[in-house]
Order: C-alpha cells, then sequence, then structure tokens
C-alpha cells in the first residue's frame, strides 16, 4: 500500500504539478471519472502494476511466518497509539505551520496525506484580519458607467489551450489570437496544470480562488458549491439572465451537473440532448465525447441559442474538450518543429498545434454567428490550464512567475458593448 500511494504521489506531481491530498482520493474512487483513465493510455499499464503490487503484498503475507497472538495484541495496541497520537499532532498549531512551510512543493507526503486527511470537511476560507486589504482595495475603484443594456453572453471554456507564440518554435499566431477587435484581452493565472478544468470553470464562475479551499481544492464541486451564496450565474439571474451549460461529458463526471446547479443554471445540456449530437448517440446512456470537434460543439451552441431566443437575455457557458490530451494524432512533424524538439516531442506538438487551429476557426465562425444576430452581444473564450505537452520550463516564453499555470482570457462583442476597466 505504502508504494503505491507514494507512486500515486509521483503521478499526482508529474500530470497535475501539485502533492497529492487525501481529499484527491474522493476523485479517485468516484467511479464516474474513470473514464478518463482511458484517455491516458499509459495508466492502464500502471494501474495493473498497482493491482500486482497489491496482490503480491496479499500472497507473500500469506506465506510469512505467523507471530504468536501476543504479538499481534501489542501490535495493534502499539498501532492505536501512534493514530491517536497522529489525530493530537496534526491538530497543532505549530505542527500545522510548518507543513505550511513546505510549499508550493510540498513533497513530504505521509505529512501531506495526515495534515490533509484532518481537513477533508467543508471550511468556509478564513482570511485573518485581512480585511483593510479589501477595504484599500475597494476605495481604489474608480467610479464607472453603468449600462441597462443587457447583451446575450457565452463564455467558452478551451480545453488545455494557450497561445503558442508563448512556446518556443517559431509558430504562428492562431487567429483567435489576433487582431483589435478584442473587448478585452490578458494573460490570466489559474490553479491548476494538465487537467482538473473544474477548477477553472469554478473560478470562472464563483470568482472565488480553490486554493482558498485548501486541501478540498480538487474537491469543490463535490463539497463546496452547494454552500456558496453567489455566483457568476446567479447574478446574472438577478438581472433577468437565463442561464445554460453545454458539457460534451456525461453530467456526473467530476459532480459536473450537480455543481452547475449549485451554482445557479438554469438548463445543462450534453450534446446528446440536441440535434447536433445525434450521430454520437448510441443507446440510451451518456458518454464522454473526448473527440467532439469544436467546430461540432460550436453548432450545438448554435442549436441551443436559436432555441432560447424567446428566453433572451442568455448567458451560455460551452466547454470544448477536442483539445484534451493524449495528443497522437500527428503522423509526422510539422510547422518545423523537429528544429526544436526531439520527435517525440514535435509530434506531440505538431498535433495540438493542429487542434488549435481547428478551435481558431470554431471561434471566429461562432463570433460571426453572434454578429449576425444583430444582437448586443460578448463571445468571451479562456484556456482552462496548459495541455501535457512533456515541455520544461525554459520551453515558455512567458517571464512569469510559474509560467505552466499562465493562460488567456478575450472577449469579443458587438459595437454597442463598451469595456470598462476598474
Amino acid at each position: 500500500m505504502l508504494v503505491c500511494v507514494y507512486y500515486i504521489s509521483n503521478l499526482t506531481y508529474h500530470y497535475y504539478k501539485k502533492p497529492l491530498f487525501s481529499s484527491d482520493f474522493l476523485l479517485f474512487f468516484d467511479t464516474e471519472n474513470w473514464g478518463i483513465i482511458l484517455e491516458y493510455k499509459e495508466l492502464i499499464f500502471i494501474i495493473l502494476l498497482y493491482i500486482l503490487v497489491l496482490l503480491f503484498g496479499i500472497f507473500a503475507y500469506r506465506d510469512t511466518k505467523r507471530v504468536s497472538i501476543k504479538f499481534r495484541i501489542i501490535s495493534i495496541f502499539g498501532l492505536v497509539c501512534l493514530i491517536f497520537s497522529n489525530c493530537i499532532l496534526i491538530r497543532q498549531k505549530f505542527i500545522m505551520e510548518n507543513w505550511l512551510k513546505t510549499f508550493p512543493e510540498a513533497k513530504e507526503i505521509n505529512m501531506n496525506l495526515a495534515m490533509s486527511l484532518v481537513n477533508m470537511s467543508y471550511q468556509a476560507p478564513y482570511f485573518d484580519d485581512s480585511y483593510p486589504y479589501f477595504e484599500d482595495k475597494m476605495s481604489r475603484v474608480r467610479p464607472y458607467k453603468v449600462s441597462n443594456l443587457k447583451p446575450n453572453l457565452v463564455l467558452w471554456l478551451q480545453e488545455s489551450t494557450v497561445d503558442v507564440t508563448y512556446y518556443k518554435g517559431d509558430l504562428k499566431q492562431v487567429d483567435m489570437f489576433k487582431g483589435d477587435d478584442f473587448k478585452f484581452k490578458s494573460l490570466t493565472r489559474v490553479h491548476t496544470f494538465g487537467g482538473e478544468t473544474f477548477k477553472s470553470e469554478f473560478e470562472i464562475l464563483t470568482g472565488l480562488s480553490v486554493n482558498d479551499f485548501g486541501v478540498n481544492s480538487s474537491t469543490v464541486f463535490y463539497n463546496v458549491t452547494e454552500h456558496l451564496s453567489h455566483s457568476l450565474p446567479k447574478m446574472l439571474k438577478e438581472h433577468g439572465y437565463y442561464v445554460i451549460s453545454l458539457n460534451p461529458l456525461v453530467p456526473k463526471y467530476f459532480n459536473v451537473y450537480n455543481a452547475y446547479k449549485d451554482l445557479g443554471v438554469d438548463k445543462y445540456f450534453h450534446p446528446y440532448d440536441l440535434e447536433c449530437g445525434k450521430e454520437f448517440k448510441n443507446g440510451d446512456s451518456y458518454k464522454n465525447l473526448w473527440k467532439i470537434s469544436s467546430k461540432k460543439l460550436g453548432e450545438c451552441v448554435k442549436e441551443i441559442y436559436d432555441k432560447h431566443r424567446d428566453k433572451e437575455p442568455l448567458f451560455i457557458y460551452a466547454t470544448t474538450i477536442d483539445e484534451h490530451v493524449p495528443y497522437d494524432r500527428a503522423s509526422k512533424v510539422g510547422y518545423g518543429l523537429d528544429k526544436f524538439y526531439p520527435k517525440d516531442q514535435a509530434l506531440v506538438l505538431s498535433d495540438y498545434y493542429k487542434r488549435q487551429i481547428d478551435l481558431s476557426d470554431a471561434t471566429l465562425d461562432f463570433d460571426k454567428f453572434m454578429k449576425n444576430t444583430n444582437k448586443p452581444y460578448v463571445f468571451a473564450y479562456f484556456g482552462d490550464h496548459h495541455g501535457i505537452l512533456g515541455l520544461k520550463e525554459n520551453d515558455l516564453l512567458l517571464p512569469h512567475k510559474n509560467p505552466f499555470f499562465i493562460t488567456g482570457f478575450y472577449a469579443k462583442g458587438s459595437r454597442d458593448t463598451k469595456t470598462c476597466y476598474y
């Protein structure tokens, strides 16, 4: 067991660049999330290896010499004492302070699991006496004009999407990041890498950082959303908006459906629920549509818009998925990437870049659709995290700390929508 936990911790750090906490096992043991294993083909081998290690441990124990009952009783008593001592120690302030000093690396696996175990239940963030900081920030907010205009709003979370010009390789910027017709664009710091998209979803829909929930940052869709009084969908509903979400993964995946409902979404769609998704449907049960193209997903959003015109103003939140790992569709290196990377790495980036081009085409096509509605609108899109491309930090051309946690946020809109910075 200890060997398996050790390697699970290493895998967590490798894929997500984060420590392993006890709360992560809630995600691992939720069978609705197991579909991701088929996308990470190498994980299948690793899981089989874990099973073999566990079986070896079980059968090896059967062949060991039996110890006396007296020794077993003493061992059990000693184990109980250790557990009791651990429960007392992990609640001590000086232990907590020393543990926090190990972050962000936090490589003490046993300590991470023990300390996070006692903090798994929901706790509202606590900021000590930091209210003067917020008061100071509020005092600096400049007056700004308030408009009665209620444009239709569409927000795309773009899976694993980052402007490739931030990577070494002299790749051309895709069209959805070009131009001077943006209402707003900026680099954005996210709090996840390579996966756990729900963290970026939570942050964009609530305005809260998942890090405020400490070791429970990975379970915000399980045990935090139900406690929130405010969210972007709820705020928009107060102003007359009808809120719709579109997600190409099954509703129970990472508890997405329940979390969306907690946050105020009026109607949830999977592509199976729409004409655009009929070609993928096979039976009555939902399936994860890992390879649905962003163009097809854009058609689904158009269909949703057309079906709900009578409920305007609309807020439609959709997530793309075709840009998800694995990046194994390229048969040959393209775009001159072999000049910068080894062949395997260049193949991965060739595939990734091709998907970004396709996503860009779908994004601009949808923006054109919104323009043709001849109604006020804002169409925004952002990258939830970096893809797992095997890059090193010096392969990124961003002069920021922890560049693997920086993506971008972009917003286009009709002429009558104005931008306000404050």
